[in-house]
């Protein structure tokens, strides 16, 4: 198939020469009919000038847009499975055992229940320090971790309350170590309720047990990760956002390099 002589990246129509009888050069101008009647030989340049790519490098980088897109996709889809299999949600799976409010219902000044509950629980700790019973965090603890079980006994949430029932029981058998135990307790509460930033959670997020067969590859840069994705503002589950390698990278830096250009 012949291109266009005047070089705009279309074919030439029929047995003429040019693709249209006003096209000018790769600015055009084109005939309203002549993306109909021909075909482009070069893709159109991807910052909408609309003048056609040069050589081979848009093709190349509408290919790695392609699967960078696929690669997001996936990896959104992996994301989501695994914030969804921290919840504890599936298709089997009942309501709560015990009718009372979801861990997530708002109850005062926009606050959730689950909210609500680490607050009374770090108020249990302050009194524990001030007064020497760690009894009193771990009646606490022991109701809390009941009415998230009450939910579900194998989701990330559970899981969370339960090590914190084991952090105040830890406090009660390591008398010397009272005081450390219960303050760094207290500070993980504290991030959790100030920013949202629950270092309990990413650490059992990362168990074998909370990480399904197609999840990413434990490494070092894995963890990392995790203990430094930012805190989430909506109260959900926490989940680590995917990365994408090799076409998204690559495309992002042609974007910015286009700019520059």
């Amino acid at each position: 198939m012949r291109s266009c002589r005047e070089g705009c990246g279309w074919s030439a129509f029929k047995t003429h020469p040019t693709c249209c009888t006003v096209c000018r050069g790769p600015e055009g101008p084109h005939a309203d009919d002549c993306g109909r009647k021909n075909q482009r030989l070069r893709p159109a340049c991807a910052k909408g000038c609309g003048r056609p790519s040069f050589g081979r490098y848009l093709i190349l980088l509408s290919a790695m847009k392609s699967d960078r897109s696929k690669l997001v996709d996936r990896a959104e889809q992996m994301r989501q499975r695994l914030q969804a299999r921290a919840a504890g949600k599936s298709s089997t799976s009942g309501g709560p055992r015990i009718p009372c409010p979801a861990p997530k219902a708002i109850v005062a000044g926009g606050k959730s229940l689950a909210w609500l509950l680490e607050a009374v629980c770090a108020a249990c700790i302050v009194i524990s320090l001030l007064t020497g019973y760690s009894s009193v965090s771990a009646f606490f603890s022991v109701i809390h971790a009941g009415y998230f079980a009450n939910f579900s006994r194998s989701d990330l949430a559970f899981q969370v309350r339960v090590l914190y029932l084991s952090w105040v029981v830890l406090s009660l058998l390591v008398g010397p170590l009272r005081l450390a135990i219960l303050l760094s307790l207290l500070g993980v509460l504290a991030a959790d309720l100030a920013i949202g930033y629950n270092a309990a959670e990413r650490l059992l997020y990362i168990m074998p047990w909370n990480r399904s067969e197609d999840a990413e590859e434990f490494s070092i840069d894995f963890v990392i990760r995790v203990f430094t994705e930012p805190p989430n503002k909506k109260s959900q589950v926490f989940s680590l956002k995917p990365v994408v390698s090799g076409a998204e990278a690559l495309g992002v830096n042609s974007g910015k390099k286009g700019k520059k250009n």
